[in-house]
């Protein structure tokens, strides 16, 4: 479980699988069309969170509800908190930015720090394991799959837009 990703201004696009490359034919036809009296901003977003956020988020606040012990997953994630998202995007609009950004926070999270918010937010208990967290780490086939996509590291580097 869990693949150890860092994109940064060198990486290839190589997307893997129907949906990302489909985004990538999207924002490449998008491109195309922009001319002086049509730009293009394309975000490329890490994980979402906070009120009302749909995707990977959801699914983590799916296993926090439904698991009665979590594994401790001290990785790395790049991630964004809606408010600040929003902010991000006004401030492109009002400076009339356009090109390929990429937002996240000032720091990276941990998937165990993003599902303690969670239990917090959703007043859920939440018993962590470190001994769950190394096994499935060491026997990565023991990990359920709705818990594997969240083991890796998968982040933008922190000079990507620079």
């Amino acid at each position: 479980p869990g693949v150890d990703t860092v994109i940064d201004k060198n990486t290839v696009e190589s997307p893997v699988g129907v949906y990302a490359s489909s985004k990538l034919a999207g924002e490449n036809r998008l491109k195309s069309l922009e001319d002086d009296s049509f730009r293009i901003t394309i975000l490329r977003l890490p994980m979402v969170y906070g009120p009302g956020c749909p995707g990977a988020y959801d699914r983590l606040k799916d296993i926090v509800l439904s698991q009665r012990k979590l594994p401790v997953i001290n990785n790395r994630l790049s991630v964004i908190n809606v408010s600040t998202l929003c902010a991000f995007i006004q401030y492109l609009i009002e400076n009339d930015y356009c090109g390929t950004f990429h937002p996240q926070n000032k720091s990276y999270m941990s998937t165990a720090e993003l599902m303690d918010m969670i239990s917090r937010e959703l007043l859920v208990p939440m018993n962590l394991s470190k001994w769950l967290g190394f096994k499935y780490r060491i026997f990565r086939k023991s990990c359920p799959e709705d818990i594997a996509p969240f083991m890796g590291n998968l982040v933008y580097s922190k000079d990507i837009d620079l």
